[in-house]
């Protein structure tokens, strides 16, 4: 984890996720190598042919269920760049 003045983000090998804590919500970032979606999905960025950021609003615990939970992984082996190693 790599605390910062507005925000969090998570690094394995290079960084997979980030966040910033709003009052109400949390706004949580992914970098994944495929399009997804989640209901919490508000927003993804194409950074390269297969890089792509998805952003999330959390605004209740119920929100992170077994798919996003699915989708934190998959950004976790982004992360650990295993997606470079096939």
């Amino acid at each position: 984890m790599i605390p910062q003045k507005t925000r969090i983000a998570l690094q394995a090998r290079v960084r997979f996720a980030g966040g910033i804590a709003r009052r109400h919500f949390f706004v949580a970032h992914l970098w994944l190598t495929r399009r997804a979606t989640h209901r919490a999905h508000v927003k993804t960025e194409t950074y390269g042919p297969q890089s792509y950021g998805l952003k999330f609003r959390l605004a209740d615990p119920s929100d992170i269920d077994s798919d996003l939970r699915a989708l934190m992984a998959e950004a976790y082996r982004v992360g650990c760049q295993e997606h470079l190693t096939r």
